[in-house]
């Protein structure tokens, strides 16, 4: 098997979205489906990727490809900049997929009640933020994950960034234990009241600090 990475260009759109919504936990579900109809959270996520300004775009994407097949793929966004792109998103839903006003309405509603925000612990100001990291099902056990998650660490590394800092829900042990055997530690939790499609108690803010600083 030869993995291989390679920055992310808007053809790719659609199986970002795709591996995402697969790894997302129900989060892009929560956020998406059935804003509009004939739009579903993958479609809606596709748009947003295929588009340069908002956190979710292609051009913050880094993919793992196994044998010349999309494998997974890392979002990968400095806090400055994740900052300010977020508030592309609604913009974005309205002018470019056709959203009304109650769509939009509703999306913000939906955003503020996910809360995915840590807060409490200051991050450094120019921390890498490993928003999204997916691989498909059937790629799974080959270590690309991990490889996924060194390759930011070493882009990070090389940049001069003095941290990469992520989000995990708690009960995902699974990743949780790959990250810290990467290097992240557990700084910071926040509880998350349960909702029907996501039944987490709590979300975890995890960082590697670097060697660089």
């Amino acid at each position: 098997m030869t993995t291989q990475f390679r920055d992310a260009t808007p053809q790719d759109s659609a199986d970002i979205a795709r591996v995402c919504c697969l790894a997302g936990g129900g989060a892009f579900e929560f956020l998406y489906n059935d804003l509009q109809r004939d739009h579903s959270a993958e479609t809606i996520l596709a748009a947003l990727s295929a588009l340069q300004s908002t956190p979710y775009s292609y051009r913050r994407f880094i993919v793992a490809e196994s044998d010349g097949e999309f494998a997974g793929a890392a979002n990968a966004i400095s806090l400055p900049n994740l900052i300010a792109t977020e508030k592309n998103v609604l913009p974005a839903l309205r002018n470019n997929l056709g959203l009304g006003r109650t769509s939009v309405v509703r999306a913000v509603v939906r955003r503020i009640r996910l809360g995915l925000r840590i807060r409490g612990r200051q991050l450094d100001s120019d921390t890498i933020i490993l928003a999204n990291i997916a691989v498909f099902p059937k790629h799974t056990g080959k270590g690309i994950g991990a490889s996924l998650v060194q390759h930011v660490l070493d882009e990070a590394s090389t940049g001069g960034y003095p941290s990469v800092s992520l989000v995990v829900w708690d009960s995902n042990m699974r990743a949780r234990t790959l990250y810290k055997r990467m290097g992240f530690a557990l700084v910071d939790t926040a509880p998350f009241k349960p909702l029907p499609s996501m039944p987490y108690q709590a979300r975890c803010l995890m960082v590697a600090q670097l060697a660089n600083n």
